[in-house]
């Protein structure tokens, strides 16, 4: 199978025995989703917490010790008349001491497989409302109601980790906490993790938005970029939003159902970001055409559209001016 192959390179990774061409396919194939990067994290937590483990019992096997004592039980039980076929005492010692080795490799073998050996998955349910919300209760107790028109996963019984899916639509959660264990949602651009709250998931096919009404969510997006496994993330907290799409996270907070002027980019593209200043605060904000894919990781806290756009000039060496009922922004580019 293709996984098994990626899983081979994600252990040479780990032993640092993978070739730069190898190394690249692991990267491109890692990017292409989250799943593919949590079977990697899974595999480097069992790496990591086997391998003091691992290296101490690999140092109390005597292999020479399991030798000799092999060597005892076999004379003791080695008829006189038996006529040996080997070619000398050394000939045969070598075989018994390979015999002895492959054992204590077994032995390893048996305790790797211990600590990487991972519960059969329990069944999935999948719950596809129609023209009407539905509200389902998890194995754990938790609640979450699902919006029309949209779809979620989750297994029958939850292991340490609980995991649901937001295939489609928009879902609102009430996370019961489970001392020990972790509660994320996943969609197909975003991890959700949460720490006890209650929150909202909407999940659209260009964009995403999760809404914290209490306690607290780490909102992980991947990067997605070609060759490339690093990760966008955000901490929400009661009152706070972000909105998630391919190539930006815009967080926002929201007081008495309003927003407030509070906007965190992370490597953002300035022409999203204008998307957002213009929504925000109900004018248009034009930028010129080669400042558009300018990137910037900046936050706005409490000024005004003028001083944002005064700030903007700064970072980009730009210029902005009244345009009718809007601003436009203009300069020579960024590198």
């Amino acid at each position: 199978m293709e996984k098994d192959i990626y899983i081979l390179l994600i252990y040479k990774q780990l032993d640092n025995e993978i070739s730069e061409t190898e190394l690249k396919q692991l990267n491109s194939w890692l990017s292409e989703n989250l799943d593919n990067q949590a079977l990697a994290d899974d595999l480097t937590l069992a790496y990591g917490a086997s391998a003091d483990y691992l290296e101490s019992e690999a140092a109390a096997i005597d292999v020479d010790a399991a030798f000799a004592a092999q060597m005892e039980l076999i004379e003791a039980e080695t008829p006189e008349n038996v006529i040996s076929i080997s070619k000398g005492k050394s000939n045969r010692n070598r075989f018994f001491r390979i015999i002895s080795a492959a054992a204590a490799v077994f032995v390893l073998a048996i305790i790797a497989f211990q600590f990487l050996n991972i519960p059969a998955a329990s069944p999935e349910i999948t719950l596809a409302t129609a023209d009407k919300s539905e509200m389902v209760i998890l194995p754990d107790g938790s609640e979450v109601i699902v919006s029309p028109n949209s779809e979620i996963v989750y297994p029958k019984e939850f292991t340490e980790d609980r995991l649901v899916k937001l295939v489609k639509g928009e879902a609102n959660f009430s996370v019961v906490k489970v001392e020990g264990s972790t509660f994320q949602v996943k969609t197909a651009r975003e991890l959700v993790t949460v720490m006890g709250t209650i929150f909202e998931v909407k999940f659209g096919e260009s964009q995403s938005k999760v809404t914290v009404q209490e306690g607290k969510v780490k909102v992980r997006q991947n990067a997605k970029k070609e060759g490339q496994t690093d990760f966008k993330s955000v901490i929400l907290t009661i009152g706070e939003s972000v909105i998630s799409t391919k190539n930006s996270l815009v967080k926002t907070k929201i007081e008495n159902e309003e927003s407030i002027n509070y906007f965190e980019f992370q490597e953002t593209n300035l022409k999203t970001i204008a998307v957002n200043l213009a929504y925000h605060f109900n004018t248009t904000v034009l930028i010129n055409s080669n400042l558009e894919n300018c990137r910037l990781t900046v936050t706005f806290d409490g000024q005004s559209l003028e001083e944002v756009l005064m700030i903007l000039d700064k970072l980009l060496g730009s210029q902005h001016r009244k345009n009718g009922d809007g601003f436009e922004v203009f300069g020579e580019g960024c590198e």
